[in-house]
């Protein structure tokens, strides 16, 4: 700025210099059409946020759940494939605490819950009864009920089947982690 101000002929340079750029140069690093990489967090996002507003029911439905026996009414399929088999609503009638016949659904894809004649085991949430889940559907199969109707404990060999997946991630990142910072 002294050298400018010492040299008055050459001030047509100081304004050049706050808007220095190479000719047909963009002035960003990226342009617009970079945003497009957003999507991938945000699908992450929406997945993650149905994911715990699904586990909130579930929770709710472990907290507040009750034992029950429901009778099979009706089924409706969907317009949901999951590993191509459909989706159906599956409806049942129970009876809460209280005495009071309800009726509910839950959806599956378990053949053997939607054919089921006779009663179904099933758990229903003591505060809001809408909510049920077919035994069946739990834990794939892995819970069980004890002779007073309480869920049983799974055992170690079903808590490493629901694991390994991010057992594997940590233990795919421990060892790239290891190789870049110490053997290479």
């Amino acid at each position: 700025m002294e050298f400018l101000e010492r040299n008055p002929d050459v001030s047509h340079i100081q304004l050049k210099l706050k808007h220095s750029r190479i000719e047909n140069m963009r002035r960003n690093i990226f342009g617009p059409g970079v945003a497009f990489v957003l999507i991938f967090p945000l699908i992450g996002l929406a997945a993650i946020i149905c994911s715990l507003v699904d586990g909130r029911k579930r929770l709710s439905l472990l907290v507040n759940g009750v034992f029950t026996q429901g009778a099979h009414t009706d089924k409706e399929a969907t317009q949901t494939k999951i590993g191509g088999k459909t989706v159906y609503k599956v409806w049942f009638e129970y009876t809460d605490l209280k005495g009071e016949l309800q009726k509910a659904f839950t959806k599956t894809t378990r053949q053997e819950t939607i054919d089921g004649k006779g009663f179904e085991p099933l758990f229903y949430n003591s505060q809001k009864s809408s909510q049920i889940v077919a035994l069946r559907d739990l834990a794939s199969g892995t819970v069980t009920l004890d002779d007073r109707g309480q869920v049983s404990s799974c055992g170690i060999i079903a808590v490493l089947k629901a694991l390994w997946p991010p057992l594997l991630g940590l233990a795919i990142t421990a060892t790239c982690f290891v190789i870049y910072h110490y053997v290479s």
